[in-house]
């Protein structure tokens, strides 16, 4: 059977457990590599069971992990197909250098650690992780020989060494409970392998070695192995920690995961983290040195270094003295007058800005902080106004204009604290067809004139990253971004940023924005299709991993997260954007609002007090003061709240939000006379959204001890006369507004169930204003007159949830529970999962009478932070259906601020 679809060409090489082929695959006319085992090792006798373990590890799907293309049983032996790749084996490598640099073993170790947490994920255990299993190719890691230590372990019963001398897994690199035939092997013995080779690629040896691999063994349990920097003192102190934490003797003193083991590898991959420790240079050395890189700025055409140097550094020491390691890149002036290249200045910054964020001497500002100063004032602004709004030292900007046939660019390097000129930067040139080949030339020249003036340890590093996208693909994906930071429009950002991934395939960086931007538009936006792309896009780019950048890699994590419904790992992974890229404002208002979702307001504010809202980007952000209210609300401190909320409504006198906001932090004050003239200013004038906004604040009223109040607003509201759109167009407007409130104020998931695109939008804002009449008469108590408004819904199956609130308050509990179940069987259907409707569910189960049920769906909930049912998250401290559990113990103790 194997010679049918095999022709055996020659040997490749033997081992004890197989020996390797190269073959031609007749079938699909290629090269592959057949690896047979001896029958001692595998006897066609257990060949079932074997194949069964080797059908499960063939379904790994990963950029690190060597696939097999099948297996089987021919002639009496066992054997399985795996793609012929180029390169060598890691084996071989150490053979020849021993000893690999600090930079190549932290890639490999990361790239296997990659390959072991998405197999571990998967439920396969490696058992035989060594450097003969590890091909490198391309620069890259492969794992060969998934499951086939578990496949022979399964057809043979053998655990470890028998009297025959038969080893399942390699002794030098087996855990201590591997050697000692423990029968509680896990996933840890594949992290202590992946130490021993991480000491091997740093040392030249392995931990122990021994005459027998009985002693072996015995070493592997009995004896502690020399630390790393014993043998290698240059290994970085964190590098070496992360090797000698994973061969610890006791699993459960190990990493607990080969994804923490990454984490840990990840945080090292800049090369300032990764480059070796080298004795102190002297002073005349480092002045050496000096003098060599202003030679190397001398020859980039970088001029007026030592002095600039000198001047900008004396400035800052009596001042703050992290203000000249601050830097910002405007976009530059555009002095062709040709318009079509207008968008050539952003994107010149943009990658000069992603360059420098290499130097470990650099705080490297979000390029669009200079986007709005230079927007008012012009790309000329002067680099004082532009360092006074985004807190730089010093600001980088240029200009780029024709000579003849060729793109010209310049660029200056200013201080802010006196608009001095510290560097010039030129000759620079690109064909005027192909502008992309001089920002490479351009990004360089910049890093080492900063080099050459701000790192006062005049370190040497090299850019690791990729080229700049095409010309095309950028334009997209400048407009992406501005729609999606400036605007909040995630539709039209994700199509934008799609097409910059459609117009250059190497742009990943467009890729995952596509997938952030397509999420929110799914998710809170409720539009399908996108939410289906986002998918799509988020599965491509996890098989793309290693080769995204940190930040991209983290903000991948990030959106997988929100696809989720988890706010804990959108939080942890928000917290590694913010190591990526400290300066990036993107990335602290990420961390800031995560936070908050898992109820750690007093960190959130924090954060969100680094972050200067009348500052550059900033001032686009009218949800700052959201989030800033947000935390105080939820710390009890309602004083600090309003202030807040009204500072930002001075800056944003627009929006339903922050009114909103305003009124609830009047009611959490028990400030009625004030909220009632407020609410009669601003309701009817709210596009028909009074009845979402009453019935939260109405809640609020209520949890601090003002029904009537409550009561009232509710009444008001509900006799509000109703605002009818009056086209569908204006429909469809009214609902994106309404969708936008809702998704600020809780539960955007409004259309559960229903394909809303199919739905007319006059008649989908005809059933919401009956929605909340009706929210509204069951707040106040009055059961049949919500059912005489549900009653004329047009499409009922979409808000399933308050016909089961209907019915549980007219007293039909099992009409009521049956209305629960079709809600989540639809909900389940249209996302996949009820994570962030626990609040919901729970408010239903409370009408219900079944406390105990909604405080259990409730704790699952709040296991993962603030139920994700809002951009916010909530915690339904004062969601009127929870009214009952307000005062329970255990209900406050799952509110309860986390930090």
């Amino acid at each position: 059977m194997l010679a049918e679809r095999y022709a055996i060409l020659r040997e490749l090489g033997h081992g004890g457990m197989a020996t390797v082929y190269l073959a031609e695959d007749l079938k699909h006319h290629r090269q592959v590599a057949i690896k047979v085992l001896h029958p001692d090792v595998a006897p066609a006798s257990g060949s079932e069971r074997f194949l069964r373990e080797i059908e499960i590890a063939a379904r790994l799907t990963h950029p690190h992990i060597l696939a097999m293309h099948e297996s089987g049983e021919a002639d009496g032996f066992l054997y399985y197909v795996m793609p012929l790749v180029e390169g060598e084996s890691l084996r071989e490598r150490l053979a020849r250098e021993r000893e690999l640099p600090v930079r190549d073993a932290v890639q490999i170790l990361r790239e296997i650690a990659d390959a072991l947490a998405y197999a571990h994920q998967h439920g396969v255990i490696h058992r035989d992780i060594k450097p003969d299993n590890v091909m490198l190719t391309s620069r890259h890691a492969l794992v060969m020989d998934f499951g086939v230590a578990k496949a022979v372990s399964a057809a043979t019963g053998v655990m470890t060494l028998t009297t025959a001398g038969l080893s399942i897994g390699t002794p030098a690199y087996m855990a201590p409970e591997q050697a000692t035939a423990d029968p509680h092997v896990d996933h840890r013995a594949d992290v202590y392998a992946l130490g021993v080779m991480g000491y091997e690629m740093l040392t030249g040896r392995p931990p122990f070695a021994a005459v027998t691999p009985q002693a072996i063994l015995a070493a592997q349990v009995t004896q502690e192995p020399d630390p790393v920097t014993q043998l290698r003192p240059g290994i970085p102190p964190a590098l070496a920690q992360v090797v000698m934490k994973c061969l610890q003797k006791k699993p459960a003193d190990r990493w607990q995961a080969a994804e923490e083991v990454l984490r840990q590898l990840e945080a090292l991959a800049t090369p300032s983290d990764i480059a070796p420790v080298t004795p102190a240079v002297p002073r005349r050395g480092r002045a050496l040195m000096r003098r060599l890189v202003i030679g190397v700025a001398a020859a980039l055409g970088i001029v007026g270094v030592a002095a600039a140097a000198a001047l900008l550094l004396s400035r800052n020491r009596d001042g703050d003295p992290t203000a000249a390691s601050r830097v910002v890149v405007m976009p530059f002036e555009n002095r062709t007058a040709v318009t079509e290249l207008d968008p050539l200045g952003t994107m010149v910054a943009e990658w000069v800005t992603q360059g420098l964020t290499e130097a470990p001497f650099l705080r490297v500002l979000d390029t669009r902080s200079a986007l709005a100063p230079a927007r008012t004032r012009g790309a000329a602004a002067a680099p004082v106004t532009v360092g006074r709004e985004t807190g730089a030292g010093v600001v980088v900007a240029g200009s780029y204009f024709l000579q003849g046939d060729s793109l010209q660019f310049q660029a200056q390097v200013t201080s802010t604290a006196d608009g001095n000129i510290l560097l010039g930067i030129g000759g620079v040139a690109a064909p005027r067809d192909r502008p992309l080949e001089g920002i490479e030339q351009l990004r360089q020249h910049v890093l080492a004139g900063l080099a050459s003036l701000l790192d006062r340890d005049v370190t040497t590093f090299q850019t690791s990253l990729p080229q700049p996208p095409t010309y095309a693909a950028y334009r997209e994906y400048v407009e992406g971004l501005e729609l999606y930071m400036g605007r909040g429009e995630y539709r039209d950002a994700a199509q934008r940023f799609h097409q910059a991934a459609v117009l250059d395939s190497t742009f990943l960086t467009a890729r995952v924005w596509a997938a952030l931007s397509g999420s929110l538009a799914g998710g809170l936006r409720m539009d399908k299709t996108w939410a289906r792309r986002a998918d799509s896009l988020i599965s491509g780019l996890q098989l793309l991993r290693h080769r995204l950048a940190p930040f991209d890699r983290a903000r991948l994590d990030f959106v997988v997260a929100l696809r989720a419904s988890d706010p804990i790992e959108a939080y942890r992974a928000a917290l590694r954007l913010v190591d990526a890229s400290p300066g990036s404002v993107d990335a602290r208002r990420e961390a800031a609002l995560t936070a908050l979702r898992v109820l750690r307001p007093r960190e959130a504010l924090r954060r969100l007090e680094e972050l200067d809202p009348e500052r550059g980007l900033m001032r686009e952000w009218r949800s700052y003061w959201g989030a800033v209210a947000w935390g105080h609300h939820l710390l009890g401190q309602h004083e600090d709240e309003l202030t807040a909320v009204r500072r930002g409504r001075k800056l944003h006198p627009s929006g339903p939000f922050l009114v909103y906001l305003e009124l609830r932090a009047l009611a959490a004050l028990g400030r009625t006379a004030e909220l009632d003239s407020l609410a009669r200013v601003e309701l009817p004038a709210s596009s028909g959204q009074a009845g979402l906004i009453a019935f939260g604040i109405a809640g609020e009223l209520m949890a601090h001890g003002h029904a009537e109040s409550a009561h009232r607003l509710a009444r008001y509201a509900a006799d509000l006369p109703r605002v009818s759109p009056p086209s569908e167009q204006a429909a469809r407007e009214w609902l994106e507004q309404h969708i936008g409130l809702r998704r600020e104020v809780g539960d955007p998931y409004c259309y559960l169930g229903e394909d809303v695109e199919t739905r007319s939008a006059a008649e989908r804002a005809r059933d919401e204003w009956l929605h909340w009449r009706a929210e509204l008469a069951l707040l106040v108590g009055d059961a049949e007159a919500a059912a005489s408004h549900a009653a004329q819904l047009r499409h009922p199956d979409a808000h399933g949830l308050l016909l089961a609130h209907i019915l549980a308050a007219q007293g039909k509990p099992g009409a009521a529970r049956t209305a629960l179940e079709q809600r989540e069987g639809r909900a389940l259907q249209a996302r996949g999962t009820l994570r962030g409707l626990e609040i919901d569910r729970a408010s239903a189960l409370v009408r219900l009478g079944d406390l105990e049920q909604a405080l259990e769906v409730l704790a699952e909930g709040f296991g993962r932070g603030a139920i994700s049912n809002s951009v916010w998250g909530q915690d339904g401290h004062a969601y009127p259906d929870l009214a009952p559990l307000w005062s329970n113990p255990r209900f406050r103790a799952l509110i309860k601020p986390r930090g």
